[in-house]
């Protein structure tokens, strides 16, 4: 809290701190969270923190899919492989717990190795305070650009169009290179879609007719998840966005010769 309030730098500040409003901002705080029968902010905030948290998991995952498939070098603080719930920009000078996420890889790669229908699915069972999903999805993306280095060392970016109902409630791109490529498909104000907290912003419920066009692709062009590994398939120049949520919320898709006409950029 201390940390929010001076790199907030509107009445303290690191160079210039204010003892006294500080003290007072901290007193206010811990009213507020003293336990009470009086205190119904207390009982009002229990009962809407899990959905606020539960929306910031999702808005997380969309983050780590456009920071790994954006043009440059993705980069991670140090110690936030998992979920962080920091008020500013986390200290990533605090000791890292290594030991538990080397464990946590071995356990997905495990899950990933077994093949079990609806996986990715399980990650979500204790979320958002088992920070697995997250780790998850770095994992495989890393895994993807070391997979397809020349692809991301060289490949174009390419802003996808999104239709339907929903359609504000995506972000879409492509990279492209000599042919193959790769499509990223990150949801944005999830509580917009009516998302409870639990609930994942997967399949026709949630996005109904929202579809992503991709008039650079074959009909028929089949479409790797990166994530689930589910498949999909172009049809009439765009594929649907229930189809791409519908094991997980948030979708990088691969290809490989599945572009119209000459090789791409």
């Amino acid at each position: 809290m201390q940390k929010a309030l001076r790199e907030a730098k509107v009445h303290t500040s690191w160079i210039a701190p204010h003892d006294a409003y500080e003290s007072a901002v901290s007193s206010f705080v811990a009213a507020l969270l003293t336990p009470g029968k009086r205190n119904l902010f207390l009982e009002y905030f229990r009962d809407t923190i899990g959905l606020l948290a539960w929306l910031g998991m999702l808005n997380s995952l969309s983050m780590m899919l456009i920071k790994y498939t954006s043009p440059g070098v993705p980069d991670c603080y140090q110690g936030n492989e998992f979920f962080d719930f920091s008020l500013v920009d986390p200290d990533n000078r605090r000791p890292v717990d290594y030991a538990s996420r080397g464990e946590a890889l071995i356990e997905l790669a495990a899950m990933v190795q077994r093949k079990a229908q609806g996986q990715a699915r399980t990650l979500f069972k204790n979320a958002p305070q088992d920070g697995r999903a997250k780790l998850y999805v770095i994992w495989r993306l890393l895994m993807l650009r070391r997979a397809r280095a020349s692809l991301f060392l060289h490949g174009g970016y390419m802003p996808l169009t999104a239709a339907g109902t929903h359609a504000a409630n995506v972000v879409a791109y492509a990279r492209r290179y000599a042919g193959s490529g790769v499509i990223t498909i990150a949801g944005r104000m999830f509580g917009a879609l009516g998302v409870a907290a639990g609930a994942l912003p997967c399949g026709e419920a949630t996005w109904g007719d929202t579809q992503i066009a991709l008039p650079f692709l074959g009909e028929g062009t089949v479409l790797r998840h990166a994530l689930s590994g589910e498949t999909v398939k172009v049809a009439a120049g765009a594929i649907r966005v229930a189809d791409a949520y519908a094991a997980f919320p948030g979708a990088v898709f691969e290809y490989d010769r599945g572009e119209i006409g000459a090789a791409s950029r």
